[in-house]
């Protein structure tokens, strides 16, 4: 999982050929709240897809799973 972004958006690719961008912004301390409301689809080629509640569940859990002090904190909300 590769996790990019900007100021106020962020790119999570899965490395399996799915990837969603969520709006969001970062916070001081090295952490970025994300609105889980802005994830709907899938980025190209799977913009037809939605991202269902199951999977964007187990992608945060897998998140956190990687997380560490070295990271921004992504706070979903």
């Amino acid at each position: 999982m590769k996790i990019t972004g900007t100021n106020s958006t962020i790119l999570i690719d899965l490395e399996n050929g799915y990837k969603f961008r969520a709006a969001g912004e970062i916070l001081l301390g090295g952490k970025f709240i994300v609105y889980k409301n802005s994830i709907t689809t899938w980025e190209p080629p799977y913009d037809h897809e939605i991202v269902t509640t199951q999977q964007l569940n187990e992608i945060i859990k897998n998140i956190k799973a990687i997380e560490n002090q070295n990271t921004v904190q992504l706070i979903f909300e």
